[in-house]
């Protein structure tokens, strides 16, 4: 099986390191570049800017068999790469640099 790379412009920069771990997500289909939130201790797509955690890092579909999802947990992202759903992107920034995510 071959795989295909796709680039795309996420990641903005290198300054903020990157730090990549997988982790338990809720049951749904998730896209490299979507915004998430933990909220009661379950990450799941953003649905309050408060309550923002990570970004996805991969394309997935999570369900009982595929429990975890590879996400950041910081660094640089393009602003207009991210998927912030229906929350505004500036309503984020600055939950977001508690994290050490930037959006650029």
């Amino acid at each position: 099986m071959s795989v295909v790379h796709t680039p795309d412009n996420l990641i903005a920069g290198l300054i903020i390191p990157q730090y990549k771990v997988r982790i338990p997500v809720a049951n749904g289909t998730y896209s490299r570049g979507d915004a998430l939130q933990k909220t009661g201790g379950i990450v799941g797509a953003l649905a309050t800017a408060s309550n923002f955690y990570a970004v996805a890092a991969e394309d997935k579909v999570v369900d009982a068999q595929n429990t975890k999802l590879l996400v950041y947990l910081s660094g640089q992202f393009t602003t207009s790469e991210v998927n912030f759903g229906s929350v505004e992107a500036a309503d984020v920034v600055d939950v977001a640099r508690g994290f050490q995510i930037y959006f650029e």
